[in-house]
């Protein structure tokens, strides 16, 4: 995109921006008025956030930020990491396949990456840090997103209160609590046109009035239908199945001191990576798969992930300020296996040099994760002061284990017959503070400082898996350890309670890491195992404001980062069918975001809205270079930084209208479109323009609530990844119902 076509972009969003709130006040007349129980927090001003370590409304956080209550979240259908990604301006997903090696991208951040890399977004449960490891921890699971209070995502670097990775933002998911003092709860029943059988329920129970309560919810998921046949067997390949249990035990000794301890259980799964893609030629270029949703497979492999996490949450509030305390375990297993390896690369039912070629491809990891927090918030009557000041730590622990066997002739085919184990560990502790200071009534300074150390150690040994193996035995030790300060101002001036402007400077860092896909014929092979940290800073310039007795709220931000020692996938040799990560130069990125959303009284019912509009661009700045997938050298001096987006625009809203006698009846609709852009840094394949739109229409009888629902209406595919010739697809149409009764 030109300069000139983003100014022209830019005017546009302000324009929208002006025009939001003057159709407001023609369409609402007594807006704000409407009862809040009769649907979700419609604007910033219902929304409590902690993104800044201390609890303020969204509308307050002189950031670009977006936060979504529950309700809200239920009513755009959000269950997933994809259908999350719709809700929020400047975002994507970087995915390949199954969601668990899914990626968020925030403002173009992190579209480089391999399974075993860190994430470039700050991936957050309950304040927790919830990242890492491969089977997993790269987005929010299903079981994040369920019975949530509210989500938060923070756009722009995040790096002195969020830390690690959170390079283009961070995402933090806050659950339920439980209720102190009112015994509730509800089921619910839903299937679709996938044959998935969806039950979910939570109960909350006081246990002591106002002292002690529990909440307990779950829910089950059996998908037996898909959409990707393999046409061996006849076999649908994208089944999937899940299950989530959370149990929460909330105490309140006093009225200083609020804890609660978190329990979770999750079961996934899903396809493999390999049985999702679709590869349209064998290497030779004859024909293998003959349609985007069918497959040539002899085997249909699965993924498996079990994780289990704790988490304690304690404050204290005292004269001086209030005490947080956060400590949280996660245990996860994860594995995949059998997966048909020889249509992955092209060579289904290929014989060469007399005998079939087989390939399969087998892995299985550990993960052990372990975190704690403190910090300490000041009182939130503290005069014209602010601050916070905590320490944090993080140890976590990744067993892996990758198998590829099988039979073949040729020499190069032989030398993927290997048996990897590497087991790698973090350590990573942290220092920060923050400090404000209100100069006048109007105008506000706040400074934050993160010091971060990071270490990182691999142990990795790869042998023959086979006697016909031609593998290269490799074992390495490797260690490396990075200490970054991440300093963040932000300059605040509200006009008044309803509007303000702001100017921010922030950083990000994105901790580096070690490559296990080098082909022992790599020249220099050791060079290629570690890769360095990349850096971001940059600065934002923010609008927001409401109207109408906070009936609408309008949120403009323009921002420009710089990144260094930018991470993306290239190529170790031209014998190596799988991807390495390395730094290959800085780039610098720069875009404008718009987010309005309110409600409208029309008399015969209550209209909530909400808009996202955003726009970006970026270039890789001089000597910025990688090897594409023949091993030669290409200059990225100039070219496009990929996963940024001409346009990204989501509309929803829902309409809902009494009927009398306690029966309300409701209509939604939620529409995202992406145009612009490329895949990879060389900009040899551009990203799909695509528009999906999903519709709800639903009817509430006192505590029952049905609720129908037509995903992608107009049954648009487009291309999602394109990894070594195998594309994955989006989902076509697919529709359904649910029941459910609060009690």
């Amino acid at each position: 995109m030109s300069k000139r076509r983003l100014i022209g972009v830019s005017a546009g969003a302000i324009a929208l921006a002006i025009a939001s709130p003057a159709f407001a006040q023609t369409a609402s007349g007594a807006a704000g008025q409407a009862d809040a129980s009769s649907g979700a927090a419609s604007n910033d001003r219902d929304i409590v956030v902690t993104a800044r370590r201390v609890a303020e409304t969204a509308h307050d956080v002189p950031a670009a930020i977006t936060a979504i209550g529950g309700e809200q979240l239920s009513d755009l259908l959000v269950d997933d990491a994809a259908s999350m990604i719709r809700q929020i301006p400047g975002a994507t997903l970087v995915t390949s396949g199954p969601a668990f090696i899914g990626d968020v991208s925030i403002r173009g951040q992190g579209g480089g990456r391999i399974s075993s890399s860190e994430s470039a977004t700050g991936i957050y449960r309950d304040g927790h840090y919830a990242a890492g490891g491969k089977f997993g921890g790269r987005t929010l699971t299903r079981l994040d997103l369920f019975d949530l209070q509210r989500l938060e995502v923070l756009r722009g670097p995040q790096g002195a209160l969020y830390g690690r990775n959170a390079v283009g933002g961070s995402l933090n998911a806050i659950a339920n609590k439980p209720g102190l003092h009112d015994a509730n709860g509800w089921v619910s029943a839903g299937y679709d046109s996938v044959e998935a059988l969806d039950l979910e329920g939570v109960v909350n129970v006081p246990l002591v009035e106002g002292k002690l309560a529990a909440r307990v919810g779950g829910f089950v998921i059996d998908q037996n239908d898909g959409h990707i046949t393999n046409i061996t067997t006849g076999h649908i390949v994208d089944q999937s199945s899940s299950t989530g249990l959370r149990a929460a035990l909330a105490w309140k000794p006093s009225d200083s001191v609020d804890t609660r301890l978190t329990f979770e259980n999750y079961y996934s799964r899903t396809p493999g990576f390999g049985s999702l893609g679709y590869r349209a030629t064998l290497y030779n270029g004859q024909p293998l798969d003959p349609g985007i949703f069918e497959r040539v497979l002899s085997t249909e492999a699965y993924a498996h992930i079990k994780q289990r996490a704790l988490y304690w949450d304690t404050t204290v509030a005292t004269g001086y300020g209030d005490w947080h305390f956060n400590v949280d375990y996660k245990h996860r297993t994860g594995g995949r296996f059998d997966e048909d390896y020889d249509h992955f690369l092209g060579y289904k039912g290929v014989v060469l040099g007399g005998k079939p070629v087989t390939l399969r491809n087998n892995e299985k990891e550990s993960f052990e994760n372990g975190g704690a927090q403190i910090y300490l918030s000041s009182p939130q009557s503290g005069g014209r002061w602010s601050w916070v000041v905590g320490v944090d730590g993080l140890i976590n622990k990744s067993n892996d284990v990758v198998i590829v066997d099988g039979s073949a002739t040729p020499a190069a085919l032989r030398r993927l017959f290997r048996s990897d184990l590497s087991i790698e560990k973090l350590r990573s502790f942290a220092a920060y503070a923050t400090l404000g200071y209100d100069i006048t009534p109007k105008l506000n300074l706040n400074l934050e400082l993160r010091v971060q150390n990071d270490r990182k150690r691999i142990d990795f040994d790869r042998s023959a898996s086979n006697a016909a193996s031609l593998t290269a035995p490799i074992s390495f030790e490797m260690s490396r350890s990075w200490t970054k300060l991440l300093p963040t101002a932000t300059l605040r001036y509200k006009f008044n309670d309803a509007q303000m402007i702001y100017a921010r400077f922030a950083t990000g860092y994105r901790p580096g890491g070690f490559n296990t896909n080098i082909p022992g014929d790599a020249p220099d092979a050791e060079k290629l195992i570690p890769y360095d940290p990349e850096y971001v800073y940059g600065g934002e310039f923010g609008w927001k404001a409401e109207f109408f007795d906070r009936a609408w709220t309008v949120n403009l931000a323009a921002y420009y980062t710089e990144t260094k020692n930018v991470q993306s996938l290239t190529a170790a040799s031209i014998t190596n069918p799988q991807f390495i990560l390395q730094n290959v130069g800085s780039n610098h990125i720069y875009g404008v975001e718009l987010e309005t959303r309110g409600r409208i009284d029309l008399g015969f019912g209550r209209l909530d809205l909400n808009a996202g509009l955003s726009t970006s661009h970026g270039r890789f700045n001089k000597g910025a270079e990688t090897l594409d997938n023949t091993g030669v050298i290409v200059d990225l001096s100039g070219n496009r930084v990929n996963r940024t987006r001409d346009l990204q625009l989501n509309l929803g809203g829902v309409l809902r209208v009494p009927m009398g006698g306690g029966v309300v009846g409701s209509i939604g609709a939620n529409m995202r479109t992406e145009h612009g852009g490329y895949f990879e840094p060389t900009n040899d394949d551009k990203l799909p323009n695509y528009t999906t739109v999903d519709l709800t229409a639903g009817v509430t009888i006192d505590r029952v609530q049905l609720r129908f629902y037509i995903k992608n209406i107009s049954d648009h595919v487009y291309l999602l990844q394109d990894i070594s010739q195998n594309n994955f697809y989006s989902s076509p149409r697919e529709y359904g119902g649910s029941i459910k009764v609060a009690f």
